[in-house]
């Protein structure tokens, strides 16, 4: 296997100058990195820093603590001069809300917003475009205030009263600072909600994130992630509106599922916020998902595989089975409603995702035992497959650009520690970012409307309780005030070869 995963991120030069023949990116094409909130800040979970939904899993020790981690909330300006370095145009990053609405105490009376959070992420905002970089805003990212208490996302109320008018104002005030204090104009891009399934999936079934104590719950499943999406159409809608009585250019807003085989769980949701706008009316719904479920299916099915056979291929069926059963009879009505009763047409403005390993069988691994790969370390890379998603995501796309947000690699190396172990099969940065970049050439080159691409990450970062996992193009010293260091944590000049890269393109 890791001599086959090696040869598959080999690119022979003939290929490479076949392929570059008188190739030339779309006049608009973002290369960058991204980051998220909590996982680079630093300060979260402190006596003097705001606290999140992560806090009592911090303070009893059931994850490591945040502390200073990356400290990209100071550390930001010579971070932006390394991504100037690099060639890059464009950045990935989030206004936490915990950050942005901070509070001590459960209360079901919201805090005020804090003003100098605001002013932060704007100024944040503005060295970024300083540094030639243009902002791409994630407003969810798997967090939210202490105060707000644990399960979020099986309360209507909580959403719609809290959570959706908190980040609107956010936006608003940001985007304040940014005009009057910066000469400069408001956010552009958004993405509304990172991952739509990845929460509901860890809280509900898995338990591996906080906010739930009792037996896996496909009912809070369920619940959750509508209204994740339901967030999202609420957040669609109430962006646009406040632009529109604002005077402003109008915003591109979005939400970036996880690239994944199963269609439920990944392109439904592109389809069901843009069946509207391909003419398809409310009571044709169910019909028209269901075509493109089947169409989606043949696309992918071509795609090569490295678990195609067996226990893996058997257990990744049932997957799909299960998941057509249970969300076709799940309640959209929510969802409907708000589409349906809104003036608008459509409910994304362009379709990002994040690329890792999208085949769910290959998070199962068979030797003497059946275990996950759950370390970022253990996962394939399957660049080979990035085409055929890349397809499936045109149909019904309307056009509209697609732009991947996520994708990168993970090595192993604690907190005290500065130096990696090899990944099991091998493979470097540089392989994944070169591979990955040949597919979308591929692709734009056969008609496909692709406008972005943003490795994860910048800088190592703080992976979800560890911060062993390593994602930076620049490693981190964390020890050492979060020194960072001029190759990753391998001791590879990945700065250099994406610095190659944008230079060619």
């Amino acid at each position: 296997m890791e001599v086959a995963v090696k040869r598959m991120m080999k690119l022979s030069a003939d290929v490479v100058k076949r392929e570059l023949e008188d190739f030339e990116f779309p006049d608009r094409f973002s290369l960058g990195t991204a980051t998220a909130g909590y996982q680079v800040e630093g300060g979260y979970n402190t006596a003097d820093g705001p606290k999140n939904n992560w806090y009592e899993f911090e303070l009893k020790g059931k994850v490591e603590k945040t502390g200073a981690g990356c400290n990209f909330w100071e550390l930001y300006p010579e971070d932006f001069a390394r991504c100037r370095w690099m060639g890059n145009n464009a950045f990935r990053m989030g206004i936490d809300w915990a950050r942005l609405q901070p509070g001590e105490r459960r209360t079901d009376s919201p805090p005020p917003l804090s003003q100098e959070a605001i002013e932060r992420y704007a100024d944040i905002i503005n060295e970024a475009r300083k540094n030639g970089l243009d902002e791409l805003i994630t407003l969810f990212h798997w967090t939210h205030p202490f105060w707000v208490g644990g399960d979020l996302w099986t309360n209507d109320e909580k959403v719609k009263d809290l959570f959706v008018p908190a980040l609107v104002e956010s936006v608003e005030r940001i985007n304040a600072v940014l005009v009057e204090k910066h000469g400069s104009s408001p956010i552009r891009r958004f993405i509304t909600m990172n991952e739509p399934l990845f929460v509901p999936l860890t809280t509900y079934i898995l338990k591996i994130f906080p906010g739930y104590d009792g037996l896996p719950s496909l009912t809070r499943f369920k619940t959750s992630y509508i209204n994740i999406l339901w967030a999202h159409l609420l957040l669609y809608k109430a962006i646009h509106e406040l632009y529109r009585k604002k005077g402003w250019t109008t915003p591109e807003v979005s939400l970036n599922p996880w690239g994944c085989c199963i269609y439920e769980l990944d392109k439904m949701t592109f389809d069901l916020f843009l069946a509207k706008a391909n003419g398809v009316g409310e009571s044709e719904i169910t019909k028209f998902l269901n075509e493109e479920r089947r169409a989606t299916y043949a696309i992918l099915s071509q795609a090569p595989r490295r678990s195609l056979v067996g226990l893996r291929r058997t257990l990744e069926n049932l997957a799909a089975y299960f998941m057509k059963r249970r969300v076709g009879r799940w309640s959209m009505e929510k969802l409907l409603r708000e589409m349906y009763d809104s003036e608008h047409e459509r409910f994304i403005d362009y379709l990002p995702f994040d690329f890792y390993d999208p085949f769910i069988a290959d998070y199962v691994r068979f030797s003497t035992i059946i275990k996950p790969a759950r370390w970022p370390w253990e996962w394939w890379s399957v660049p080979e497959a990035l085409g055929y998603f890349l397809k499936a995501y045109s149909r019904k796309s309307l056009g509209l650009p697609i732009r991947i947000v996520e994708n990168g690699i993970g090595f192993e190396c604690p907190y005290n520690e500065s130096k990696a172990k090899p990944r099991p099969d091998g493979i470097r940065r540089h392989e994944v970012i070169q591979a990955h970049m040949f597919e979308i050439v591929r692709a734009i080159k056969e008609g496909i409307n692709i406008d972005g691409y943003y490795h994860w990450s910048l800088i190592d970062n703080y992976e979800w309780g560890s911060f062993t996992p390593r994602f930076g193009i620049f490693g981190v010293v964390y020890p050492e005030g979060a020194r960072r260091l001029k190759t990753d944590i391998l001791g590879d000049n990945e700065a250099g070869a994406y610095k190659l890269i944008c230079e060619a393109f």
